[in-house]
């Protein structure tokens, strides 16, 4: 029997939508036409969802041949998981390691409105919704999506907090407990509704004045 060739390789390879092009050795990948295949990708999920998601059509949005796709995105599932996740994983990065663990109300301010202003942005709220939608498909993108934003706050936010108890300026027993707490506090209702496309409880203006009083609340509730 003879071996097949390398150009019926490549049609096998694109006779599938799930199944992944083999990474060979070749010249470095282009930034540039990976943010390409993305933003296709992304104006594509969100009109079809993932289920009836073609990598056909977003290579033909793109101008890349389907391989081309499948050499920067193995499969559907990882390119959908970039579309959804990396501006959520860009985005949720609080930058804790900059902040002052001695002077926890300011720091907790900080933190607090960033957290808020970021999982109620139109952008990350347009990918929470598309996650939605598709995670029934395939509960994996869930998982990426929680690891990805909520778990990796959680855990820059413990961080934090076990700088400020080591520190002595908050007294701490269950580091993550306080974390959950802290976040579901700041959170509130604004983000659902929103998801759910009623207006928000409170102006812009106002989200200062609200994120200091959680933290006044939090910074009472553990102080030394």
């Amino acid at each position: 029997m003879r071996n097949p060739s390398k150009t019926e390789a490549v049609v096998s390879t694109e006779g599938s939508e799930g199944s992944a092009a083999p990474r060979g050795r070749g010249r470095p990948r282009d930034p540039g036409k990976r943010a390409g295949i993305l933003a296709a990708a992304r104006e594509h999920f969100a009109e079809v969802g993932f289920d009836k998601g073609s990598v056909d059509r977003v290579a033909s949005a793109a101008s890349v041949s389907k391989v081309t796709v499948y050499k920067y995105f193995p499969s559907k599932e990882v390119l959908f998981n970039a579309v959804v996740n990396e501006p959520i994983r860009q985005a949720f990065e609080l930058d804790v390691a900059s902040l002052d663990p001695t002077t926890p109300q300011a720091s907790l301010e900080k933190i607090a409105e960033t957290y808020l202003t970021l999982i109620t942005a139109p952008e990350i709220l347009a990918h929470i919704r598309l996650l939605h939608a598709s995670v029934s498909v395939s509960p994996a993108l869930g998982h990426d999506f929680f690891s990805s934003g909520p778990e990796a706050v959680m855990q820059e936010l413990a961080g934090f907090l076990r700088a400020c108890r080591d520190a002595g300026s908050l007294a701490i027993r269950n580091v993550p407990q306080a974390a959950e707490q802290f976040l579901g506090m700041v959170r509130g209702n604004e983000q659902i509704r929103l998801l759910m496309r009623q207006p928000p409880l409170r102006a812009k203006a106002a989200t200062r004045t609200y994120c200091r009083a959680c933290v006044d609340l939090f910074v009472r509730a553990y102080r030394p």
